[in-house]
């Protein structure tokens, strides 16, 4: 057997030909199977999920929909939030997902804690610093920042809704009128 012939045979497309293009880029799944898309082929298809702004429904009957992303050219990674949602009758299916892609092109996930994800999950800051990707949310009642890195747990802390990110530093006031805690990104260590 060619050579050619036994890498056209078993390369990721032909193994998981089965699975929808949006599944196999790690689109539209709770799942984390790593296929290493190209880059390229990640963001032109985030952007285009994103700017279409219908969802999909996968075979199960859920329907998914990107609600925020965010691109980072020069070091070849992008992180995005899906939103999923399947309605049966009295009982309603939501969930949120902070996904990303870093420059290695491996896809890490994060089923984002909500109070109640029926409720939504509103997405108020998304990017990379550094090696991680930092989210802030809204959800029924409160508001998270919440830090997402490959192969650790996410690190969430609880932050009033009213912030502010200058570089590198959450700046966010507290119950107190007068006191402004200020927390330093990716780490979450409090500046003095």
């Amino acid at each position: 057997m060619d050579t050619d012939e036994f890498d056209d045979e078993y390369n990721i497309e032909s193994l998981f030909s089965d699975m929808p293009e949006v599944n196999r880029l790690g689109f539209y799944t709770d799942s984390s199977l790593n296929l290493w898309p190209e880059y390229p082929r990640v963001t032109a298809k985030l952007q285009e999920l994103a700017d279409a702004g219908e969802g999909f429904t996968d075979d199960e009957g859920y329907v998914w929909l990107i609600t925020a992303y965010s691109i980072d050219d020069d070091h070849r990674r992008v992180a995005w939030v899906e939103w999923r949602d399947r309605d049966r009758g009295r009982i309603v299916n939501d969930n949120y997902y902070l996904k990303a892609r870093d420059e290695s092109g491996a896809l890490f996930l994060w089923e984002i804690e909500t109070y109640n994800p029926y409720f939504g999950c509103s997405v108020r800051f998304l990017n990379w610093i550094d090696d991680a990707v930092v989210l802030i949310y809204e959800d029924k009642h409160d508001t998270f920042v919440a830090v997402m890195r490959k192969d650790q747990d996410v690190q969430r802390v609880e932050i009033t809704d009213d912030w502010a990110v200058q570089g590198d530093v959450l700046t966010y006031g507290t119950a107190s009128p007068d006191e402004i805690r200020r927390l330093r990104l990716p780490s979450l260590e409090e500046v003095e």
